[in-house]
């Protein structure tokens, strides 16, 4: 079961890739960065990667894909997906009673709609390559709602590819 810290952590990263991913940066994405959720594949249009550092998340790797799925006509919505995960090759199962081991998924409506957040209650991650400048791997797991566990979201196919 994620303690305090692990949610407040998942939280925290997902508060801020969803601010960033409503900001009008026109960064290009790099691709290969898909997923599905509950059957709609989706198509990253921005993946960032923090490594830890010896006093902040040491040993660890956030790896923070969204996609922002505005159109002309629409007022805005976005979906996010936050990985945590060891500094290295292998294979994760969520949920962990390790700290540096998460994962969840976002979806942010138009403004004054609010978001829904969704932690990792089953599924794995897998780093597969890494290097000291890029890291690729896959993922699929359960999500429930923050704060009504009877809301899920599958997270199925996913896999990042991304040079930092």
């Amino acid at each position: 079961m994620p303690t305090l810290l692990q949610r407040a952590r998942t939280l925290t990263t997902l508060g801020a890739l969803l601010l960033a991913a409503c900001s009008k940066d026109n960064a290009v994405p790099t691709p290969p960065s898909s997923w599905q959720v509950d059957g709609q594949v989706l198509q990253s249009e921005k993946v960032t990667v923090e490594v830890g550092t010896p006093t902040y998340n040491a040993n660890t790797i956030t790896i923070s894909i969204w996609q922002d799925i505005s159109t002309a006509t629409s007022t805005g919505s976005a979906v996010a997906l936050t990985l945590r995960v060891p500094n290295r090759v292998g294979t994760y199962s969520l949920p962990s009673t390790n700290t540096n081991i998460s994962a969840g998924y976002s979806d942010y409506v138009s403004p004054g709609q609010g978001s829904n957040l969704y932690e990792a209650v089953s599924g794995s991650i897998t780093i597969s390559a890494l290097t000291s400048n890029s890291v690729a791997g896959t993922f699929s797991f359960v999500g429930a709602e923050l704060f009504n566990k009877q809301h899920t979201k599958r997270i199925t196919d996913g896999q990042f590819s991304k040079s930092f």
